[in-house]
């Protein structure tokens, strides 16, 4: 396949624009930044379609451009998916996770793991966590309920990035200092 015929898959994460380097794991991409441009893949169309859609799918806002930036194929990633329900999302009111609950009772739970205490359990997120400052013991319930723990950002060392797809092409990695 011709070179002008590659395009790349511009992923925006926190307000920023950064290109698609490869899957990391199943549902991470590998990012890079605009000043490491030339570590983001070049793909071909098909291919491009095929995982833009997979990040899209994963939650990621992808889209597929030309080197010289124009976008490509917007009607098609953007096409409605067949409707489904959305799961029930967890939520974090002041650093203590929030469980949604499964069918058929359904609901919000906080739980405290490790110990021998039963979750507290309400229809919303924010009448669970009032029940918690609400119960009788909530100075000992707060300091041993589930907390919050961010996930780490997918956003990597451009050098990293550089060195990993130098290591893959040629199966070693040049010392600078050999020239």
């Amino acid at each position: 396949m011709a070179a002008d015929n590659r395009v790349r898959i511009i992923v925006m994460y926190e307000g920023l624009r950064w290109f698609f380097v490869r899957m990391d794991s199943p549902n991470r991409p590998l990012l890079a930044d605009f000043e490491s441009i030339g570590s983001a893949a070049l793909l071909s169309r098909e291919s491009a379609v095929a995982l833009c859609k997979r990040l899209q799918e994963g939650g990621w806002k992808a889209r597929i451009e030309t080197p010289s930036g124009a976008v490509l194929y917007e009607e098609t990633l953007t096409t409605p998916s067949p409707v489904k329900t959305p799961d029930p999302q967890n939520m974090t009111v002041a650093g203590i996770l929030i469980v949604a609950g499964n069918p058929p009772r359904g609901g919000f739970y906080i739980r405290f793991p490790g110990t021998q205490i039963e979750s507290l359990w309400g229809s919303t997120p924010e009448e669970t966590y009032q029940r918690l400052l609400d119960h009788p013991l909530s100075a000992d319930l707060i300091k041993v309920a589930e907390k919050y723990i961010a996930p780490e950002p997918p956003i990597v060392d451009p050098r990293e990035i550089q060195r990993s797809l130098q290591f893959e092409r040629r199966g070693r990695i040049r010392r600078p200092d050999l020239g």
